[in-house]
């Protein structure tokens, strides 16, 4: 069913937003059914994670980009989980070998960067707990997974755990390793089989629902992408790397984890892993495949006849209710079931699949494309006169912004923040387990509305041809707030950049799930503008957007494309306060019980 990708375009088409969905929606917010932000288990104990660990102090341009550049300067040193006088330059930072063991509190600071609790408001009564990575809607509906072998002996039992950012704590789900079983759902891939933790992140529909019904499975992947930002920067800091897999029997994994069925699935499995700990040296550094569909040790999958996968019993765990009541919708599920893989042969089919190419310098050479760019403005990217703050501080910094004060931004923050955001040539250089994941599927387009050194209008981000490319004037001073729902927010924005695909031409090749890893690159890469604004001292918030009037802008550039999500930037009237490490030990009562907690 998956490669019908029909369903996925019905799916786009029917969740857009125009002026007239919105004018004549009937949805309003229920605020006394309001999905409580935390999963708590009625009978499994739960094991508290230490409240003493590392702090990500890697500079945040380098945790964020993976760049390799002398004159970025850091405030306070780099990588603190290496063994003791060792030198680490530019060069090598990453060489994770030299790291003596995982420890628990290592996948405690993971957690807690990525996706604990960094601070507590209290508003009219309500207590707010806001986390590492923002969420839209503040609705938190993305939950973790931890597949574990044994880790520092005594620390942690092989297991397989979820975790309570509330509680800062882990919930014994299974006893035992499972990691050659996840392995197996992902054409027994070698690096989850046999990294020390994978982690595995789900989305509870309902969660997100309340608000923003059947178009909140867009919302799924936007949120995890956020969090996958930051785990991705978290884990380059401590000399980890990271696979990312989308690629797996879906109703296998949410029955590993005991999930609920059409209430909460799993939409991608992160594997964190040195060199040292894959038997082979296997690393899974490049992501190619041997010819034909077998999986080859290059991939970082075992040698198998594609079909062999563990089976696992039937788990049925309770839970406390998120609400009093829920609401289905059933177009959010119908997309979900319509994109999955049912077995071992579909996933190495899928992963490998490589008869799409997309030829960024032919988009800038064609000659039609030329002529609908009035201006090409060279990108210059400089950070000598910079002093850029640790990973650790940014995450805790970081927030979403409420109010932008028009004020300008300058051209070189500017530019050091897409070019930070998308990698070599614009190619994002995801760590994804598809092939077509080294393509890079996003394009950034954006509306410039105070940038010094550009005049106002719609630009393409072309980093083949390392230029800000002028396409168009705005028809009118507020235009980028009236493409995102006539939100004041947006149009005092500096800049508003919408995240763009060719939908379609994605979605031939890899069928219905192409439009969760459109989706999910979008929302990755949107985290990193959201981290990388906040690290040259700037605000940004996500948005939705009216999808065809934004198609419609840049359609003259390169053919009409699907806007996956929208960030707007911009300097703040306000200074926010950061976050701080702060794990909590909320009681169920606290989560789930009559104390008005959100």
């Amino acid at each position: 069913m998956n490669n019908d990708y029909t369903h996925a375009l019905d799916y786009h088409e029917k969740t857009k937003h125009s002026q007239i969905s919105i004018l004549y929606s009937r949805h309003y917010l229920d605020w006394e059914n309001r999905p409580n932000p935390f999963k708590v288990y009625v009978d499994l104990k739960s094991i508290l994670l230490p409240d003493s660990f590392p702090v990500p102090s890697m500079n945040a341009v380098k945790a964020i980009a993976a760049v390799n550049n002398n004159n970025i300067n850091n405030k306070e040193g780099d990588i603190k989980f290496l063994d003791k006088d060792t030198s680490i330059d530019d060069s090598n930072y990453a060489d994770i070998n030299r790291i003596k063991s995982f420890r628990l509190t290592d996948l405690a600071s993971i957690l807690f960067f990525t996706c604990g609790i960094t601070r507590h408001i209290k508003f009219n009564s309500t207590d707010y707990y806001m986390r590492a990575a923002s969420a839209t809607g503040a609705l938190y509906p993305i939950e973790a997974y931890v597949v574990n072998g044994d880790i520092n002996k005594n620390d942690l039992d092989a297991g397989v755990y979820h975790f309570n950012p509330g509680s800062f704590s882990l919930t014994a789900i299974r006893k035992g390793d499972y990691r050659k079983v996840l392995a197996s759902y992902s054409a027994n891939n070698s690096t989850t089989m046999h990294s020390p933790v994978s982690l595995v992140f789900t989305s509870n529909s309902w969660r997100n629902a309340w608000k923003y019904q059947s178009r909140s499975y867009r919302h799924w992947f936007w949120d995890c992408g956020v969090i996958l930002a930051n785990l991705l920067a978290v884990c380059k800091s401590f000399g980890l790397q990271t696979k990312l897999l989308m690629g797996f029997i879906d109703d296998e994994v949410n029955k590993l984890l005991g999930l609920e069925y059409h209430e909460e699935a799993a939409i991608i499995v992160a594997s964190l892993y040195a060199s040292s700990y894959l038997k082979g040296g296997v690393t899974n550094s490049k992501s190619t495949m041997g010819n034909g569909c077998e999986p080859t040790n290059e991939h970082g999958n075992e040698k198998s006849d594609g079909n062999i996968i563990q089976q696992v019993d039937n788990l049925k765990p309770k839970v406390y209710p998120l609400s009093l009541s829920k609401v289905f919708y059933p177009d959010i599920w119908k997309a979900y079931d319509t994109s999955k893989l049912q077995n071992s042969s579909q996933v190495v089919n899928w992963i490998s699949k490589t008869n799409f190419i997309i030829d960024s310098s032919s988009k800038s050479n064609n000659s039609n494309n030329k002529k609908r760019v009035l201006k090409k403005y060279p990108i210059e990217t400089n950070f000598t006169d910079l002093e850029i703050p640790t990973i650790g501080k940014v995450i805790l910094k970081r927030g979403s912004s409420r109010r932008f004060s028009r004020g300008a931004v300058s051209l070189k923050t500017l530019c050091n923040i897409l070019t930070s955001s998308m990698g070599v040539e614009g190619k994002a250089n995801l760590p994804m387990d598809y092939n077509l994941g080294q393509l890079g599927l996003v394009d950034l387009y954006f509306i410039a509305n105070n940038i010094d050194g550009l005049q106002k209008g719609g630009y393409y981000f072309n980093a083949t041809e390392n230029t800000l490319d002028f396409l168009s004037d705005i028809p009118y001073a507020d235009f980028s707030g009236h493409l995102c729902l006539d939100q004041p927010l947006f149009a005092d924005a500096s800049a508003v950049i919408f995240l763009m695909v060719e939908l379609k031409k994605i979605l031939r090749v890899l069928g219905n799930r192409g439009y969760r890893v459109v989706q999910m690159e979008s929302g990755i890469i949107a985290g990193k503008l959201y981290l990388l604004s906040y690290t040259f001292g700037i605000g940004a918030s996500g948005s939705t957007f009216y999808d065809d009037e934004v198609t419609d802008f840049f359609s003259y550039h390169d053919g009409p494309k699907s806007t996956m999500i929208a960030i707007g930037i911009g300097t703040s009237p306000y200074q926010s306060k950061s976050g701080t490490v702060l794990p909590l030990r909320l009681t169920n009562e606290q989560m789930c019980g009559e104390s008005k907690t959100l």
